[in-house]
């Protein structure tokens, strides 16, 4: 979660580059560019909320097969200068949540989950997001973020003008932070992880059938196999190390 802390030196630094100066409210994407991914949705939107609040901005960050299509789109529209399309390659997205306010995920095709959903509430960021597939999973409707129809472009607009009222947006932004670390934190998950391999080992066997032994693996006292200190050391460490601590690249930034 200390990746995604809010930076207000790398905001201003953001913001800068991108030509933003007053005080914004910034939306955000992060993710693939891709139609089935909610874009076209979010873009139509977020566009109509401009209209109603001046202060509006939209950074879009990602790559994928429709993202010259969105471009092209924004290019053409009297308010397309207000959408903002760094080109960052594979660089990480975690330190642009410093120049976010709110973080759309828009999906209309069903996920599994939604990293990005986590990340950003870690970064105090509410989220605005589809009620489809493994989404709401990710949030606690109405506490950390909105639970929205997919594709529905007036349900849309009208939660992102609800969300400019800072005294909607700040409590939900804090209970974020919270949410992340009380669920979605390494201890936790780490623990998540241990709790079932725990059990596992030490069941004595009701069934009985005699237990697997396989290779690494060490007799306990009166139970049965488990696997011994240096193999269940390798594989945690690794997982933990491969799902927890290296920082993730933007979605779509490579092919999914």
């Amino acid at each position: 979660m200390a990746w995604c802390r809010h930076d207000p030196v790398q905001c201003s630094a953001i913001l800068r580059s991108l030509d933003i100066f007053g005080d914004p409210i910034v939306l955000g994407y992060c993710g693939r560019m891709h139609r089935g991914k909610g874009i076209l949705t979010w873009f139509d939107a977020a566009t109509a909320a401009m209209a109603q609040v001046p202060r509006l901005h939209c950074l879009w960050l990602g790559n994928g097969p429709d993202a010259q299509a969105l471009r092209d789109r924004a290019a053409a529209h009297p308010l397309g200068c207000r959408h903002h399309f760094p080109r960052l390659g594979r660089t990480t997205s975690i330190p642009w949540y410093s120049a976010m306010l709110l973080l759309a995920f828009p999906s209309i095709a069903p996920e599994t989950f939604g990293r990005v959903s986590v990340e950003a509430q870690a970064a105090g960021l509410p989220v605005l997001a589809s009620d489809v597939g493994g989404i709401p999973e990710t949030l606690q409707p109405g506490v950390t973020g909105v639970l929205l129809p997919p594709g529905d472009v007036d349900a849309w607009r009208a939660a992102i003008v609800d969300m400019c009222d800072a005294s909607r947006r700040l409590p939900m932004g804090a209970a974020a932070e919270a949410f992340v670390r009380e669920h979605f934190s390494t201890s936790v998950i780490s623990a998540q992880f241990v709790q079932p391999l725990a059990a596992a080992t030490s069941t004595s066997g009701t069934t009985g059938i005699p237990p697997y032994r396989p290779r690494g693996m060490r007799r306990l006292p009166g139970s049965t196999w488990a696997p011994s200190l240096p193999t269940a050391a390798k594989v945690f460490v690794l997982l933990v190390r491969r799902c927890c601590h290296s920082p993730p690249t933007i979605p779509g930034s490579i092919s999914t």
